[in-house]
């Protein structure tokens, strides 16, 4: 399931789902790293919606919405 999630991010198709199911469900044993891994193609993936060439504002708020809450319980955690 963590290598379709990279070839949806990849080309940008349904990879919503993907993430929820791998990062909400812990039977699923993700690593550290493949979180990290997932986390880092949406940083990608934004950049991508973001630059001056090719700026689309719903794809990068869609991404956001899951890169963001990831990245702040990172954070936090990191701080404990």
């Amino acid at each position: 399931m963590l290598a379709h999630y990279h070839l949806e991010v990849d080309k940008d198709g349904w990879w919503l789902r993907l993430f929820e199911a791998l990062t909400e469900n812990r039977k699923c044993g993700l690593t550290d790293h493949e979180k990290n891994g997932m986390v880092a193609k949406l940083v990608r993936l934004l950049a991508a919606y973001v630059t001056d060439a090719t700026l689309v504002p719903h794809g990068a708020e869609r991404v956001a919405n899951y890169f963001l809450p990831h990245s702040i319980i990172k954070a936090i955690s990191e701080l404990r």
